[in-house]
């Protein structure tokens, strides 16, 4: 599957990233390398324990990825869910794509009633606004990334990117920055203060 996934929604300073090595083994925290390779059928949880709920929790997570899998039967994933009683906790999908299909998919996942408005301020195409699960196939809540380089064999051709998710109680906002775009300084260098108003993808 080759995901990354966190064991906690609360605030992790940005340069405290995982690495993880092609081979899938968990490297540690680093403020030195904040790469992240993925690699398939990795699925790690760091060593931070909080409330697992994705409501009312102020968070902006990025990740610096190099490389994912890709071709037929892979399906690369970075997401944020409360495992113990999905979908009631929601999923929020940063990085998804299943084969080689581009570009990126960012998703929400809820309980039935949770809806977006459309159109909404944004750069992606939205691809539904029903995020509640009626079944374990349902897309949620999805917008398409503009860059097709911003998934798979383009995106590994490229040399990777970063994404960044920032959550509050009344918005979620995602941002992708293919590896030839510099991103904000807040995200290459991981800087303890953030102001995502100054970003754009």
């Amino acid at each position: 599957m080759g995901v990354v996934t966190p064991s906690s929604f609360a605030p992790t300073p940005p340069k405290q990233l995982l690495l993880v090595s092609l081979e899938g083994n968990l490297s540690g925290w680093s403020q030195r390398k904040r790469s992240v390779i993925m690699s398939l059928c990795t699925s790690l949880q760091p060593p931070v324990k909080t409330d697992q709920s994705l409501i009312h929790i102020l968070a902006i997570d990025s990740f610096d990825v190099r490389h994912m899998p890709q071709g037929c039967a892979t399906w690369p994933a970075i997401w944020e869910t409360g495992l113990a009683d999905w979908p009631n906790q929601g999923e929020l999908d940063i990085l998804e794509g299943v084969n080689d299909v581009t570009p990126n998919a960012i998703s929400i996942h809820t309980t039935l009633g949770c809806t977006v408005s459309d159109p909404r301020d944004q750069t992606g195409t939205t691809q539904g606004t029903d995020c509640g699960t009626h079944s374990d196939d349902d897309p949620g809540c999805a917008v398409m990334d503009p860059n097709e380089n911003s998934y798979g064999p383009p995106f590994n051709k490229n040399g990777g990117g970063w994404y960044a998710i920032e959550r509050t109680d009344s918005f979620i906002k995602a941002w992708f920055w293919p590896r030839n775009v510099n991103p904000p300084d807040d995200v290459r260098n991981g800087n303890d203060q953030i102001n995502t108003d100054s970003w754009v993808s």
